[in-house]
């Protein structure tokens, strides 16, 4: 980051006066909230070639005014050759961040594109922490959720942006030195609460946070391993439609009441699933790869050897109890035409009463009445 700045700086100096006014960003009116979901859906074709991924991200971003975050990691240089072939922004994205080994996902409006083992949980990390600051008393919980835009120049330092967002709410920050020298260039991102700038800003470093006290001061923890996010939704389902749910999530425990609907797996899905509860049309279940879906025809064959083969594609490793492992030598008939996982998994433990779901990298068996 510190020798592409520097770069920068040297073709600053260079550049002549004309050159350095076209150069200059127009502010740009962000999408954010659901306008960007529907923007992630919207076709886009276009042709970069041998361009700075950096420039390139920029241009996307502000040809879509969708803002994007590159993670302090990647190489902002790196030159790019790469095409948009009139699919969706979303699948757009998929392409270009898998050819570079990368991934990207959704913190409130803004992507970041960074290493896959960050991007995978940084949304739902930074839906905890956005619920964590929710719970603080009057005045510091209204604080915290306030949507404040983000804007900083070239050479911005991270230690100094995590402050003046602190300091926004009237947080401090403890031992300010936890944070590493850096030097950024320069980005502007829509308004987000508190806990999703500080979980951007941060990412990079592998590192979330926590608060205490009274004023809140702010004090950095190790990005947690694995995360979860549960979120009561007020709605009234009937029996078929969370039946729907279900097979649409498969990652996402879900269970309702008359009222209500609980659900606890990670962001993208949580997103996609108050979208579909709003009503809106939704097409996958996160911004990424689209869900894998499931051919299978068995005659006679035991449950046991289904979910092993399931298990074996996925790379899962079974977690099965000794009551389940009587009921999975059951024999049966099965014929799935393109399902989703969680539905192959239904119909092939249902006849045996036992239920399956995947935590993580464990596909776990257990009886239906448990």
């Amino acid at each position: 980051m510190l020798r592409s700045c520097l770069i920068s700086i040297l073709a600053l100096c260079l550049a002549s006066p004309g050159l350095l006014a076209q150069q200059e960003q127009v502010e740009v009116d962000w999408q954010t909230g659901s306008a960007v979901d529907r923007q992630l859906q919207q076709p886009l074709t276009a042709s970069w070639k041998e361009i700075p991924l950096r420039q390139m991200l920029q241009n996307l971003g502000r040809s879509q005014r969708v803002a994007i975050f590159l993670d302090r990691r990647i190489d902002p240089d790196q030159p790019i050759q790469f095409e948009a072939k009139g699919e969706s922004m979303a699948v757009t994205l998929d392409r270009l961040t898998g050819k570079l080994e990368l991934g990207y996902c959704l913190v409130d409006s803004t992507i970041y594109i960074g290493p896959k083992e960050i991007t995978g949980k940084l949304a739902t990390v930074a839906e905890v922490l956005h619920q964590f600051l929710a719970q603080l008393p009057d005045p510091w919980n209204k604080q915290a959720g306030k949507r404040v835009a983000m804007r900083w120049e070239l050479l911005a330092t991270p230690r100094l942006l995590v402050t003046r967002q602190l300091e926004q709410a009237g947080f401090e920050l403890a031992m300010p030195d936890s944070i590493p020298h850096d030097l950024w260039a320069s980005q502007d991102l829509p308004p987000m609460p508190l806990a999703h700038r500080l979980a951007i800003l941060l990412a990079g470093f592998d590192k979330a946070f926590t608060v205490a006290g009274d004023p809140p001061r702010m004090s950095l923890l190790p990005m947690p391993e694995k995360v979860k996010l549960q979120k009561v939704y007020k709605k009234a389902v009937s029996t078929e439609n969370f039946q729907r749910i279900r097979e649409f999530f498969p990652d996402l425990a879900v269970r309702r009441t008359a009222t209500e609907v609980t659900a606890v797996g990670s962001q993208e899905d949580h997103r996609q699933l108050a979208r579909l509860l709003r009503g809106e049309q939704v097409t996958s279940t996160r911004p990424g790869p689209v869900k894998k879906r499931y051919i299978l025809k068995v005659e006679m064959t035991p449950i046991q050897q289904i979910i092993e083969a399931i298990a074996r594609q996925d790379g899962l490793e079974i977690d099965v109890d000794e009551e389940s492992k009587k009921r999975w030598e059951k024999l049966i008939d099965l014929n799935a035409l393109d399902v989703t996982r969680g539905k192959l998994l239904e119909m092939a433990l249902t006849p045996a009463k036992l239920v399956g779901r995947v935590e993580g990298k464990k596909l776990i068996i257990r009886t239906a009445d448990e």
